[in-house]
């Protein structure tokens, strides 16, 4: 059990459902509740870095939010927390894909 502090809460990222655990590395880039360092993280980002982000973490939206109703249903954790930030600001990215280029992540290419 490796304690961390992400986004201004110590998680232990060991402790997320095995077929979560390869999210780290995003929750650890991407995790905040504080929208104004998320919307700075996003605005310093490239355009590539924000697609993949959401291409990754948009994949598992099913199990993410499994994983966040069983932790509504019992006792909410700061590891589900940052779960659900890091999911919130993957659709936020994925706006400033859009409005950067036109077209979402992953679709078609804008009409010129």
């Amino acid at each position: 059990m490796a304690t961390e502090e992400i986004g201004g809460v110590h998680v232990d990222l060991d402790r997320l459902p095995e077929e979560l655990r390869d999210l780290a590395p995003a929750i650890r880039r991407w995790a905040t509740g504080d929208v104004d360092d998320r919307e700075q993280r996003h605005e310093e980002a490239s355009t590539d870095e924000l697609a993949g982000y959401w291409l990754s973490v948009s994949q598992r939206f099913p199990e993410i939010n499994a994983y966040l109703e069983q932790t509504i249903e019992g006792e909410r954790s700061d590891e589900a927390l940052v779960v659900s930030w890091t999911a919130e600001g993957a659709l936020e990215a994925a706006q400033v894909v859009e409005r950067r280029t036109g077209s979402a992540p992953g679709g078609p290419p804008a009409a010129a």
